[in-house]
């Protein structure tokens, strides 16, 4: 095994158990981005993050369109930092800390962007 598969398939691993973690535990997705835990609104998000992560974790370990699979990654992250992270920079209350969590996924995303990179340049034709 490559030093390239197994790297695929161990960010894929991750993704997929947080995936399966917010689908099974009902607290991911639904918890962080929920209008009403952030702005105090009775409208209620659906609970796609862990079909996302999943899916695209399914994808990333087959090779089939990763970088589909990896611009959906890095829109979910980034969806989840806007809206789940930054409210609770106001909220004095909010437990953990926002800035370790926002930094987190700055630093997954600024990964992600990096393969999506390479992959692209991967399935161009050369010059």
């Amino acid at each position: 095994m490559t030093l390239r598969a197994f790297a695929r398939i161990l960010i894929a691993m991750s993704f997929f158990l947080s995936g399966l973690a917010e689908t099974l535990s009902a607290t991911g997705f639904v918890i962080e981005v929920s209008p009403r835990a952030n702005w105090d609104t009775d409208i209620h998000t659906l609970a796609l993050g862990g079909v996302v992560q999943m899916s695209a974790a399914a994808m990333i370990v087959f090779g089939h369109k990763t970088h589909w699979a990896l611009a959906a990654l890095i829109a979910y992250l980034a969806l989840g930092s806007i809206f789940g992270i930054l409210p609770r920079f106001f909220t004095p209350d909010a437990g953990g800390s926002p800035i370790a969590s926002l930094l987190s996924n700055m630093a997954i995303i600024g990964g992600l962007l990096h393969w999506f990179h390479l992959e692209r340049d991967a399935h161009r034709p050369p010059e």
